[in-house]
């Protein structure tokens, strides 16, 4: 962890000692009483906080505030629902990059069950971005969703963005070459599989430019690494 975040109603209270957070500072960190860590609280601002008191049960922090995170990216990737291994990758990864919204939607030619597996019951998905946050040292997390259909996603844009999409079969262009003029930007990438015909068309529809990443067939980690590091650079961003 570069930074270690608490909920607002956490750092006032006792931080117990079977909580990883804890174990953490304590084994990894080697700290102890009267010593100070980068903290932060989630969605709010960061600083130092000081172990006050300690003992078997537990710690009681004191926290200083002393930043505020930079605004996350404005952009939002859009990703075929992979497998739940392949999910919990791209929540962490994807969220130390700084892009504020990861939707994930259900595909024609996606795996239907990956939609309901645990990692989006009782939101334990946002352990994964919360441990992307920590490593990309940055107190904001970004907007998680998850939709049962291509055509329910893309209704939920809420317009005035640029909008592409990674396809190798009907590209119009590498994704190298992509110059988007707006602030806001939206990325789709189709599950292992691609996109059908019926996608394809829905996407152009709705404003979606067509891009390639070359002739290989990427994993979808990769395809989505490499397509939030194209687009940020385009963006002026990294």
């Amino acid at each position: 962890m570069n930074l270690i975040l608490f909920e607002n109603d956490e750092i006032n209270n006792k931080i117990p000692s079977f909580d990883l957070r804890y174990q953490h500072i304590r084994t990894i960190l080697k700290l102890g009483k009267n010593d100070s860590f980068d903290c932060g609280i989630i969605n709010g601002p960061g600083g130092r906080a000081m172990i006050k008191s300690l003992d078997s049960s537990g710690m009681v922090l004191e926290f200083d505030e002393q930043w505020t995170s930079p605004r996350l990216y404005p952009l939002t990737l859009i990703i075929g629902v992979p497998r739940p291994p392949t999910a919990r990758r791209l929540l962490k990864d994807l969220t130390s990059t700084g892009v504020d919204r990861i939707w994930f939607t259900g595909t024609e030619l996606g795996e239907k069950s990956y939609l309901t597996s645990k990692i989006w019951q009782n939101e334990k998905y946002r352990e994964y971005v919360l441990e992307g946050a920590q490593q990309g040292e940055s107190t904001l997390l970004p907007e998680v969703r998850r939709f049962h259909s291509l055509r329910l996603c893309l209704e939920a844009l809420e317009g005035g963005e640029a909008r592409a999409a990674l396809d190798n079969n009907e590209s119009v262009m590498p994704i190298s070459r992509y110059s988007p003029e707006k602030e806001r930007n939206v990325i789709a990438i189709g599950s292992e599989r691609g996109w059908t015909e019926g996608e394809r068309t829905l996407l152009k529809d709705s404003g979606f430019s067509l891009l390639s990443m070359g002739t290989r067939v990427l994993r979808t980690e990769t395809a989505c690494a490499m397509a939030a590091g194209f687009t940020l650079a385009a963006m002026g961003k990294i």
